[in-house]
């Protein structure tokens, strides 16, 4: 949906003494979890997934309400939504523990939960929803995608688990303990993992990564500056850069959280070194602005526009459309960017580098697939190994590709 059609409704509103797992290596760690959580692995059809965030569609609640509902971020309906394109699953529940339970008892059920980047030093809100999870079952539950989110302070594994405070290692001991193995972003996530103590991880990246279900990735065709997107994540002078270039560019700007949007934070905050007027900064959003609150109004726009060439900071704006088709090159300015980009090979630059170039078409030539490409069949692999080992019921057959 275009913003210009949304502005209007706008509206502001006022560890634990149980150990982790103790082994030498995840390879060694997972094979014995899988030895010690047999009774609880079901699998051939009562896998169940946890869903984070509160389905949406395209409803008259206001933009903020429906941020809120999609955990501050659109992004993450597009990792959810791949989860659910991948796995056999007998329903889906809200973490809501009793009916898990149910599903537990009586049809011996195990869980994956698409996961973003919870291991972070914030509120303990959606650490403390997931324990209430855990305190009501028995069950074998994984985390896919699981992150980690660094800052300037927190540059290092071992300063950001120092900062996360003891509920949060506690729970995600716990969590290790519930689970053969957790899905995990990347090194970064894995290191701090090390830290707490815990080994039974797997590195999968992210799961929108897998799209296709034999395991065989249908080449992108090569970019061009015909018509382009972008995403950006503001709040810096390098992110400020990268606007100017789409403003340059008249780029479509697909929006994913407040930031990007006039009326919920202003110019100055959200690009605070940008050069465009805020009235120039207003008439880009208006004409070129885009946010979407359910997954398939999204990707008929991404795949009836004609785009040819994304780019931006945003992980998840890039993957959306590379999985409708469009190659996009992403934008890296932190860690869990960079970590997830570097896991699954995907083509990219950093933002220091990026924001030195003033047009769409000078991002082009970065924009290579051919490590993606090498590397896709056995990423894919290792990513159904992590769904079989957990007993998570998929829809894959990498026949073709072995």
């Amino acid at each position: 949906m275009n913003i210009s059609k949304l502005t209007d409704r706008l509206r502001r509103k006022k560890p634990s003494e149980e150990p982790a797992w103790r082994y030498g290596g995840s390879i060694s760690v997972i094979e014995h979890k899988i030895q010690e959580r047999h009774d609880f692995i079901r699998p051939a059809g009562n896998t169940v997934i946890i869903d984070p965030i509160i389905s949406l569609k395209d409803d008259d609640r206001s933009i903020e309400d429906k941020l809120q509902a999609a955990g501050a971020n659109t992004g993450n309906m597009l990792f959810v939504d791949a989860v659910k394109s991948q796995v056999a699953y007998k329903d889906i529940i809200w973490f809501n523990g009793r009916k898990l339970h149910g599903f537990e008892v009586y049809g011996g059920a195990v869980a994956i939960m698409p996961a973003s980047n919870f291991l972070n030093p914030g509120s303990d809100h959606m650490i403390d929803v997931m324990k209430d999870l855990y305190a009501h079952t028995t069950c074998n539950i994984t985390m896919a995608g699981l992150g980690a989110q660094s800052s300037a302070e927190y540059d290092t594994p071992k300063k950001l688990v120092a900062a996360l405070g003891e509920n949060k290692i506690t729970f995600f001991r716990k969590a290790a303990q519930r689970a053969v193995s957790l899905g995990v972003r990347g090194e970064f996530t894995a290191q701090c993992l090390e830290e707490m103590g815990i080994h039974n991880y797997r590195i999968i990246g992210c799961p929108t990564a897998y799209q296709y279900l034999d395991g065989v990735y249908r080449e992108r065709p090569r970019p061009t500056a015909e018509k382009t997107m972008i995403s950006v994540t503001g709040r810096s002078e390098a992110e400020s850069r990268l606007l100017e270039i789409g403003i340059r560019s008249s780029s479509e700007l697909i929006m994913q959280m407040a930031t990007e949007i006039p009326g919920l934070t202003p110019h100055d905050t959200a690009f605070p070194t940008c050069k465009a007027s805020a009235s120039r900064y207003a008439k880009y959003i208006k004409e070129h602005g885009h946010i979407f609150f359910d997954m398939d109004k999204w990707n008929e726009y991404l795949t009836s526009q004609g785009f040819t060439f994304a780019y931006g900071s945003r992980f998840h704006g890039n993957m959306a459309a590379l999985r409708c088709g469009i190659p996009a090159l992403w934008i890296t300015h932190d860690s869990r960017t960079s970590e997830l980009v570097k896991a699954l090979s995907l083509p990219n630059i950093p933002i220091s580098e990026a924001a030195k170039y003033r047009y769409a078409e000078d991002l082009i030539e970065h924009c290579d697939y051919s490590r993606f490409y090498k590397a896709y069949p056995k990423m894919v692999k290792e990513y159904v190994q992590y769904l079989n080992e957990n007993g998570i019921s998929h829809r894959y057959d990498l026949t073709e590709t072995e």
